[in-house]
C-alpha cells in the first residue's frame, strides 16, 4: 500500500504530494519550490524516506517549482509525460513568466529524465494521459484501473471543480474526454488527491462538484 503526505502552497494552494511505500521509497509529485524547502525535505528526513523519483502531474510552474531543488538534493530524475516535456524549458509555456511580483519564487525545472505516456507505470502507479489543462497532463492510478484506490488527478479534476481550459494549450473537448476516462474507472471510494485544494472520495466530490456536473452536461462531444 502506499502512504502520502500533502503539502499546500499557502498562497496558490497547489498540492506537493510526498507517496512512499513500506520500503521506505519515495516519490515526489509536483514539488513547489517554497513548500518543498519550508516542509518536504524535513518531512523526508524525519521519517527517514529515500526519494527516488520527482513526477510532475503537468508542466505548470506552480507543480514543477521545486523541481530543481529535489532533483539536486536527492539526485534523482524528473518524470513528466512527453507532450508537456518543453513546458519545464519555457516559462511562456509553463506561465512562470507570467509571475510578476511573484517571480522570485519560480525557478526553471531542469529538462525530464524520464517521458511517460498512457500506460505506462512509475511507483507502482499507472499513468493514464488526461490532456486538457495542457497537452501532456497526467493522474497516477494506484494499483491500477482496474482498481483505482488512490487516483493523483492533477489539474484534471478538484474536489469543488476543475482546471482551467483557457490558459495556453488548454482544450476543452480534451478535457471532457479526460474526466470522462477518469469517471469510468473511479469508485465510490477512489480517493482523489487532486492538485490542488482538498482530498477526498470520489463519492464526495460527486455530492459537492456542480462544476463538473455542468461541465459535462455543457458538451456534446464523444
Amino acid at each position: 500500500m502506499l502512504n502520502w503526505k500533502k503539502y499546500s502552497h499557502p498562497l496558490f494552494n497547489s498540492n506537493t504530494y510526498v507517496v512512499y511505500n513500506e520500503k521506505g521509497e519515495a516519490a515526489i509529485i509536483d514539488p513547489t519550490d517554497l513548500v518543498v524547502r519550508q516542509s518536504v525535505i524535513r518531512f523526508i528526513e524525519n521519517e527517514n524516506l529515500k526519494p527516488i523519483v520527482i513526477i510532475n502531474t503537468h508542466g505548470h510552474w506552480d507543480h514543477i517549482s521545486g523541481n530543481r531543488l529535489m532533483k539536486e538534493t536527492y539526485g534523482i530524475p524528473i518524470a513528466i509525460h512527453e507532450m508537456d516535456k518543453e513546458f519545464l524549458l519555457r516559462p511562456d509555456l509553463n506561465l512562470g513568466a507570467f509571475l510578476g511580483k511573484f517571480q522570485d519564487q519560480y525557478d526553471t525545472s531542469p529538462p525530464a529524465d524520464i517521458t511517460l505516456k498512457d500506460g505506462d507505470t512509475i511507483f507502482g502507479m499507472e499513468v493514464m494521459h488526461t490532456p486538457g489543462h495542457t497537452p501532456g497532463s497526467i493522474s497516477l492510478i494506484y494499483p491500477d484501473r482496474d482498481d483505482a484506490r488512490l487516483v493523483l488527478t492533477g489539474d484534471t479534476i478538484f474536489m469543488d471543480s476543475i482546471g482551467r481550459v483557457d490558459l495556453p494549450l488548454g482544450n476543452p473537448d480534451e478535457m471532457l474526454k479526460s474526466i470522462r476516462k477518469l469517471i469510468k474507472i473511479l469508485s465510490g471510494d477512489s480517493l482523489i488527491l487532486p492538485g490542488h485544494g482538498e482530498v477526498g472520495t470520489w463519492e464526495k466530490l460527486e455530492e459537492r462538484n456542480a462544476v463538473l456536473r455542468e461541465f459535462l452536461s455543457s458538451w456534446t462531444g464523444s
